[in-house]
């Protein structure tokens, strides 16, 4: 006959473990949950015109979100592009397009593919400005809104 087990450092280290690893995963799936099935703030969605379309296609391709961001949003090595258009001009952004400057690359884009590709950053331009100018910037609705369905 064997004596009864006590319970040991190790079995109160495991169970916190337990615990800890329990409120970790059911936080987790909350948080999940709130992401996807949060409608966010519904507005009118950006319409490019054909053109812009054809950039955009463009910017795909080039996988220029690799280095380039929209609203801080994207890769870190290049410059956010949000308003890039406003600020140099469209001129500029197509020369910069065109030469490279910096750490950015030449291309080698056809003239019509620089051109579609500078249309299509004054038309995201278009769509808002980067950083907000106003805090808070109106992500999300105010918190003294009644939520959809309540």
């Amino acid at each position: 006959m064997s004596a009864p087990k006590t319970p040991s450092a190790d079995d109160s280290i495991s169970r916190w473990n337990r615990r800890i690893l329990a409120t970790l995963a059911v936080g987790f799936v909350v948080m999940s949950a709130g992401v996807f099935l949060d409608t966010g703030v519904q507005q009118e969605a950006a319409t490019f015109s054909p053109e812009g379309v054809t950039g955009k296609r463009i910017w795909l391709r080039e996988n220029c979100m690799v280095c380039h961001q929209f609203y801080g949003m994207g890769g870190y090595l290049g410059p956010d592009l949000t308003n890039v258009v406003s600020r140099l001009g469209s001129e500029t952004t197509a020369w910069v397009i065109r030469n490279g400057r910096g750490s950015m690359p030449n291309l080698n884009l056809p003239e019509e593919d620089i051109r579609s590709l500078t249309i299509f950053l004054e038309e995201m331009g278009e769509t808002g400005t980067f950083p907000q100018k106003t805090w808070p910037p109106g992500w999300f609705p105010p918190v003294h809104q009644p939520l959809p369905g309540s």
